[in-house]
């Protein structure tokens, strides 16, 4: 799903490119979706790559964190120790 989502961020760098810009800092929604990689693993690539040197921030809801608060769970059916 993740990966499915970039096309959202490919299309930002497209339009970048048009525009013959390119961002300092690509911000986007973290925390029930796939919004945030959608919009920065793209960008991220090229950052990965040594091409640019953007910064990243994952936003999150106040109303219901989960980058910076709440309960550490796994999938995996054991509770971390």
């Amino acid at each position: 799903m993740l990966m499915h989502q970039t096309v959202i961020g490919q299309e930002a760098l497209k339009q970048m490119e048009m525009a013959g810009e390119y961002p300092d800092i690509v911000i986007g929604c973290a925390g029930g979706g796939s919004n945030y990689a959608g919009i920065a693993f793209p960008f991220m690539r090229e950052k990965l790559a040594g091409n640019k040197n953007t910064k990243f921030i994952a936003a999150e809801p106040e109303a219901c964190p989960s980058l910076t608060k709440g309960e550490y769970r796994t999938t995996s059916g054991t509770q971390p120790a």
